[in-house]
């Protein structure tokens, strides 16, 4: 395995592989990615914790009749099913719904950053295909993945 000493090596190798080789972190720490020409992801860099962080913008948390999207978005992380491993999230500062994710620097490769920015890019355009279409504010939205799904899932002791 061929890990990077730091996050501008990783984020500057898989820019080579992926064709983009001007591709580094602004002054800030951050860079944006976009996929499919719609879906963006921010990254940043995390010192403190060794990882790069990941996410993506939902959209705007709506004014009002916030249960119902709550709800959703909680039942969509149990598990981290329907997430692929990420965090659905509220930013409080700028009142934005994310999907959130992380690449651990210890354990990360260009090859590695690659397929997890795929899979997150993929998932996160789902979510935001839901939201756009108003499915995550919906009362009844989690329905098909609520209870009668789960139950049979787990045993409860």
């Amino acid at each position: 395995m061929n890990t990077h000493s730091s996050p501008q090596d990783l984020l500057a190798a898989y820019g080579q592989t992926a064709g983009l080789p001007e591709l580094k972190f602004d002054h800030n720490g951050c860079a944006r990615l976009l996929f499919e020409s719609s879906t963006a992801i921010d990254l940043e860099v995390d010192e403190p914790s060794n990882c790069i962080q990941m996410y993506s913008v939902l959209g705007p948390v709506p004014a009002g009749n916030r249960e119902p999207l709550y709800r959703n978005l909680l039942e969509g992380n149990l598990f981290g099913t329907h997430t692929g491993g990420a965090a659905l999230s509220i930013d409080p500062v700028q009142e934005e719904i994310l999907l959130c994710g992380r690449a651990d620097l210890n354990a990360m490769t260009a090859d590695l950053l690659a397929e997890s920015l795929q899979a997150f890019a993929g998932v996160a355009s789902l979510w935001k295909q839901r939201f756009s279409a108003g499915d995550l504010a919906a009362n009844d939205a989690g329905n098909d993945t609520a209870a009668g799904q789960w139950q049979g899932a787990f045993l409860r002791g």
